[in-house]
């Protein structure tokens, strides 16, 4: 029911693509692409560098998800919401 994705620490969008095995065993992909502000954040110099992201936006193709959206757009929670449609459609 939840997936954790890592983000990049430079770009300002992540691609990630997901692919769905249907019940005749054939594939589809969705693509999600999801547009952040990366912004640092120091703890300690003993610490590595850390990142905080905060989301812009998703955008997604429609194959198997019906629709996205965020829930949160600091990164530190459940922040994206993927829909997906029935198997039927």
């Amino acid at each position: 029911d939840s997936v954790a994705l890592p983000m990049s620490y430079k770009s300002g969008a992540d691609t990630y693509y997901l692919d769905f095995t249907l019940a005749d065993k054939s594939h589809v992909i969705d693509t999600l692409t999801v547009e952040k502000t990366n912004l640092p954040h120091f703890e300690s110099v003993d610490c590595n560098p850390m990142m905080f992201h905060d989301i812009t936006n998703v955008r997604h193709t429609a194959h198997r998800i019906s629709s996205v959206t965020i829930n949160a757009n600091h990164a530190d929670k459940a922040h994206i919401i993927i829909y997906l449609k029935d198997s039927g459609e």
